[in-house]
């Protein structure tokens, strides 16, 4: 029976007795190469075709595709790097297989990854995907296309925890892990909180309160006030009072007084409620009151000195005179007006009358008179009401009181730019200013805290990513700097440090950035940790492996062996050898080399020899070295639908999880070199408790005690010691 081939990754099956002598060649070629390639191989597809057809090769070197339209399909990674004019289709089994699709495509054209019957995964131009075969077509297992994850992302894992919105909708932390939503407001409504929560509110009203002598009048909108622009109008009703600092009185003719308590009287003529004057009035008199409230006429008797008959003329206002040379006519008076005195006579008013004698003028009140019973005030004047008002600005004047009439928007009342002064409205300038170092809202250039902060209802923030911690959600667009390795980026902004921070060695940088090769090549990794592309001949040079060509002059073919005999003369370019005869005389202990097939008698087997007597035990010695050749595919370890702690028996095999199940990782049960595959089978996460060894996540240094395994992901634990694992796939 001649050697078969696995139906999922083509690996040579060979069968008792037969590869005699290229048992090596088979393992290695078949088997060794098949696995190296099913395992990290890269299948690339680098031409302008639309349609690729990948096939399972067997008993033969594994194909590139290259610009080509078929290739092989055992390989891990597909990589579309050519620059196709449509959608590129690449066909494949319709096996078990998981695939890493990379679409490098330079024509940004979308890759499909199908079997030849059913729809299979298309990945966007600049995307990567893992996908599984489910038993009747390939399925997305994970991507690095956001717009293809099912599921809604919890708060707790840097997501939302949200599925939809409306709207207007605003999130806000309704807990220390959860994030909740708040509908749009009415109209007219502002954001305020409740102590606990944010919360729509309707502005407050703005009110007012007449005084008795000062109307308010409301204008513009006032109901929303704390929202929109209002004004107030002040109105004057009534009379001042006495106690507010007026009259008291609407109307007044005449001299005005007092009457102790009420508003203001007014009368035509000097009342004298005591006594009349006692004194007849004469030339140059002069009326007074005296203290006992009784008039008099008098005159005055004052001393000049100089001589009169020296002054001629009139004298000036200046000289102390009055200006004037006219006789005053009877009540006449020197009235001053800015310069001089002019003389005239009263001019009675409304409720007076005025009588005019020689050296004498009578002022009479002819009606009755009145008071002030009250004096209101409009805003920014305030009274205090009542017969005697006191009158004052507003105490709001300035402040809450609006003084000014319209400027210019956005103009402010400020001091001048860089100097004192009056202040003024103007534009705002960088001066004005100062630097924020606490919470704000707006746009500010900087935004700097002093410890964790949360920041609502900002429309936009940017910050270098040094100062960025924890998840961050939404567009790439919108994330500026250079995302830290534990934040999932590269914690550097070239490639170069970026392969460094990610733990590449020498060896491995070099073998990322050496360039495609247009033909078949092969790696010397040199001295100096560099990496070179060597032809064939260059490589065999360089691994002391000659040419591998040559010329043959002359072969004699000549003689016999134990009844065989080899004919055909001496051949020098071209020719025929025969061997021929009957074979006899063999000894099988000293001229037989190789397995003798059971067939023939012998065991089939050349990994052990057979001694002893033929009637005694016998003993069979092994050579030493390690038989093992390991799988031959990954063997299924069953599925686990409940909690499952795996075991030793689980070691080089995929244990599948189906619903309701999740998995336990023992500690001081595996040793060194021991690896576990788990497929996580269901439409939702699953848990993977790691909480007894020490173990991480490939690529990071926490310790963690517990992984979620992503819908239809693949991981692989791989156990450095009894007490320490790291686990790879599709894990956080």
């Amino acid at each position: 029976m001649p050697t078969s081939y696995s139906t999922l990754l083509g690996l040579a099956l060979p069968v008792t007795g037969e590869l005699s002598g290229t048992w090596g060649d088979e393992v290695n070629n078949y088997i060794t190469q098949y696995l190296d390639s099913a395992v990290a191989g890269t299948q690339t597809i680098s031409g302008s075709q639309t349609a690729v057809t990948l096939s399972r090769t067997t008993n033969a070197a594994l194909s590139q595709a290259g610009s080509g339209s078929t290739g092989s399909s055992q390989y891990q990674v597909i990589n579309c790097t050519g620059n196709p004019a449509g959608t590129l289709t690449v066909t494949v089994p319709s096996t078990s297989k998981v695939y890493l699709v990379l679409n490098n495509t330079s024509t940004s054209q979308s890759v499909v990854v199908k079997p030849s019957a059913a729809a299979g995964v298309t990945v966007s131009a600049a995307r990567a995907a893992l996908i599984a075969w489910n038993g009747s077509d390939f399925e997305l297992v994970g991507t690095d296309d956001a717009s293809r994850l099912n599921g809604v992302l919890a708060a707790a894992n840097g997501g939302t925890g949200q599925s939809s919105y409306a709207v207007g909708d605003t999130l806000f932390a309704s807990g220390t892990t959860a994030l909740s939503k708040l509908a749009i407001g009415v109209s007219g409504r502002y954001l305020s909180s409740s102590g606990t929560a944010p919360q729509w509110s309707a502005p407050a009203a703005l009110t007012k309160t007449d005084d008795t002598n000062v109307t308010l009048t409301l204008g513009g909108s006032p109901t929303t006030a704390l929202l929109n622009a209002a004004s107030i109008t002040a109105g004057w009703t009534g009379q001042l009072s006495v106690a507010r600092g007026g009259t008291g009185a609407a109307t007044l003719t005449g001299y005005v007084y007092g009457n102790g308590t009420g508003a203001f009287t007014a009368s035509t003529s000097i009342p004298n409620a005591a006594t009349t004057a006692t004194s007849a009035n004469t030339a140059n008199a002069i009326v007074a009151r005296d203290a006992s409230g009784n008039f008099s006429a008098g005159t005055i008797t004052a001393t000049l000195s100089g001589n009169a008959t020296n002054v001629s003329g009139v004298v000036a206002v200046a000289n102390g005179g009055t200006g004037l040379s006219s006789t005053p006519a009877n009540g006449a008076l020197d009235i001053g007006n800015g310069t001089g005195f002019t003389r005239a006579t009263l001019t009675a008013g409304s409720g007076v009358s005025i009588s005019n004698g020689s050296g004498s003028i009578t002022i009479s009140a002819t009606g009755s008179g009145g008071t002030v019973t009250g004096v209101t005030a409009t805003s920014p004047v305030a009274s205090s009401g009542g017969t005697a008002p006191v009158i004052s600005l507003n105490s709001a004047y300035g402040d809450t009181l609006n003084p000014y009439g319209s400027k210019t928007a956005n103009f402010f009342l400020a001091a001048p730019n860089g100097s004192a002064g009056a202040p003024t409205f103007r534009a705002v300038v960088a001066a004005d200013i100062p630097t924020l170092n606490q919470n704000t809202t707006g746009t500010a250039a900087n935004i700097t805290a002093s410890s964790n902060s949360t920041l609502t209802t900002l429309s936009s923030l940017s910050l270098p990513g040094s100062q960025v911690s924890g998840n961050i959600s939404g567009s790439a667009g919108n994330v500026t700097g250079t995302v830290a390795v534990a934040n999932g980026g590269t914690g550097s902004t070239t490639a170069g440090g970026a392969r460094t921070n990610l733990g590449a060695t020498t060896v491995g940088a070099n073998f990322f950035t050496l360039t495609n090769p247009t033909a078949v090549t092969f790696p010397r990794i040199n001295a100096d940790n560099t990496v070179s592309a060597l032809d064939a001949a260059t490589f065999r040079s360089a691994i002391g492996a000659g040419t591998g060509s040559g010329t043959v002059t002359s072969v004699a073919t000549s003689g016999s062996v134990n009844g065989i005999t080899l004919t055909g003369g001496t051949i020098t370019s071209t020719g025929t050898i025969t061997l021929g005869g009957t074979l006899s005389g063999v000894s099988l202990t000293t001229q037989v080399s190789g397995t003798l097939p059971a067939g023939n008698g012998g065991t089939g087997n050349a990994f052990f020899s057979v001694s002893g007597p033929a009637s005694s035990v016998k003993t069979y010695t092994f050579p030493n070295e390690n038989m093992s050749v390991g799988y031959r595919n990954l063997p299924p370890s069953g599925t686990r639908t409940t909690s499952y702690t795996l075991t030793t028996s689980d070691v080089g095999k995929y244990v599948q999880v189906g619903s309701g199940g999740s998995i336990t990782i023992p500690t001081s049960t595996f040793a060194e070199g021991d690896a576990i595959t788990l497929f996580n089978n269901t439409t939702g996460n699953i848990t993977i408790t790691c909480s007894a060894p020490t173990a991480y996540i490939a690529g990071t240094n926490t310790v963690k005690t517990s992984m979620t395994l992503a819908t239809r992901g693949v991981a692989t634990i791989l156990f450095i010691s009894a007490t320490l694992c790291v686990v790879t796939g599709n894990v956080t």
